[in-house]
């Protein structure tokens, strides 16, 4: 049934996404000056099918940078349409579930408080994820999660919410942290994030706000203008964002580094592209939004630059070659693909990117259903990929008649009623780790995983500890 909160986000949401009409669901042919010039690039006649595929056959379909390999350890109806997750001190992975987005290819029904977090865990031990807990349902397109020793810390239509917990069970009311976390804009351009920065703050893209709990008080503050879907941390506490045609960008200090110095302020914040925008998919990709504009495909008829760029993520485990530490992967489910960029930083810290594979990627596939939207270094020393498995990637706000073509023609908009995978990515040649077990350890227990090698274990550690309140580890 619906959670008790679900009314308050829905109200905020429908005045932003009531129905339109077929006629208007085509709003991004404004952008051109008649759907004349929506010329198709590749005749229909040439463009392979594009059929609905299970795990197994879909992860067949990949190609990935030698020495690794890919397995999807959740499918189906325990990850339906997740787009986001976060760890809890035990490894088990809250997900947000947007199940309304995109119901169909006029976007109707995108209000309907149907959106979960789910808790996924595995039992036996075999890597893979076997029960999934419902914790909240009733959510308006959920896009952001993270998880805290005594609850969870989520958005609801425009709502950014805080729900104490009992192990998986929620228990009181839902607390609002902010009511404007995300007004205006569509699911393209609303806040998310919730990534847990190294100075406790919670930091988020498509926002200038970040927020943290002091004396048991959820607080705001400003902070700068960062991406539009996705945001990630290095071992030093730097963030990193992107935008849809943007791969990558990285901050060249740590957050609201200038704020101790109130007698300098920058006239921007000092971030740097990190590498070119260019991708190199393994198949035709006709199905972009404006595949027909001279330049967004290249002579084979395949993306030539990013599009839909999202999902950044800085590699920070223990389980890939050592050179990969740090390493930046970036989601472009335009071109159907995941990019690998090296990034270096000179003696200004001013960080550069280059592309190790050249004109290959570190992950492509030949499905046009795949869909990744987020990426994590797991507790176990992996990589984990949110793939939404969806075949409208595109909102309807941006939508042109060309695309609404080209999804109808191969089918794309008649997904199955429950879709969407979580991959692992995991070197071939290094065993991966056993994960560790946080919940219930004292604050000078949990100061020996400070220096564990995975940053993910390493945050989580530092988090159980702020949250602890336990003052006997402190240094004189």
């Amino acid at each position: 049934m619906p959670s008790r909160h679900s009314k308050t986000a829905l109200g905020v949401a429908i005045s932003l996404l009531l129905p339109v009409s077929v006629s208007l669901a085509q709003q991004g042919d404004r952008k051109d000056k008649s759907r004349t010039q929506q010329a198709d690039p590749i005749p229909a006649d040439q463009i392979p099918p594009s059929p609905y595929l299970d795990a197994a056959a879909a992860t067949k379909a990949f190609k990935i940078a030698d020495g690794y390999v890919i397995e999807p350890i959740a499918t189906g109806k325990d990850v339906d349409m997740a787009v986001a997750l976060a760890f809890d001190a035990n490894g088990r992975a809250w997900t947000a579930e947007m199940r309304s987005y995109m119901p169909n290819l006029d976007g109707t029904g995108e209000d309907t408080p149907n959106g979960r977090i789910r808790v996924l865990e595995d039992t036996n031990g075999d890597g893979k994820m076997d029960k999934a807990t419902t914790f909240l349902d009733g959510l308006v397109l959920p896009r952001a999660v993270a998880v805290t020793s005594d609850g969870c810390l989520y958005t609801s239509g425009d709502t950014l919410y805080f729900t104490k917990r009992d192990g998986l069970k929620p228990t009181g009311k839902p607390i609002v942290v902010d009511k404007g976390y995300a007004l205006g804009g569509n699911p393209e351009h609303k806040g998310n994030g919730l990534l847990y920065g190294h100075d406790n703050w919670y930091y988020n893209a498509k926002s200038n706000r970040r927020y943290r709990r002091i004396n048991g008080q959820w607080v705001r503050q400003s902070t700068d203008m960062r991406g539009q879907w996705g945001i990630t941390k290095d071992n030093n506490g730097r963030l990193f964002h992107n935008s849809n045609s943007i791969l990558l960008v990285g901050d060249q200090f740590v957050p609201d580094f200038f704020q101790g110095n109130p007698g300098y302020s920058p006239r921007k914040m000092p971030t740097q592209r990190l590498g070119s925008n260019a991708v190199h998919p393994i198949r035709i990709t006709p199905g972009v939004n404006r595949a027909y504009r001279k330049g967004t495909l290249d002579k084979e008829g395949k993306l030539a630059n990013a599009t839909a760029a999202c999902g950044v993520h800085i590699y920070r485990g223990d389980n890939f070659p050592k050179e990969m530490q740090g390493m930046g992967f970036v989601c472009e489910p335009g071109g159907e693909l995941v990019k690998a960029v090296k990034i270096k930083r000179d003696q200004w810290n001013k960080p550069t990117g280059s592309h190790p594979y050249g004109e290959k990627e570190f992950l492509a596939t030949t499905d046009e259903w795949f869909l990744p939207c987020n990426i994590y270094t797991a507790p176990d020393g992996t990589m984990w990929i949110v793939d939404m498995y969806f075949g409208l990637l595109q909102h309807r706000a941006y939508l042109t008649t060309y695309l609404r073509k080209q999804y109808a023609s191969r089918g794309l908009d008649k997904p199955k009623p429950s879709t969407g995978r979580i991959y692992r990515v995991r070197y071939s040649k290094n065993a991966v780790a056993k994960t560790p077990k946080l919940d219930g350890l004292k604050a000078a227990e949990l100061v020996n995983y400070l220096a564990h090698p995975n940053g993910t274990v390493r945050d989580t550690a530092q988090r159980l500890i702020v949250e602890s309140g336990d003052q006997s580890i402190t240094l004189d």
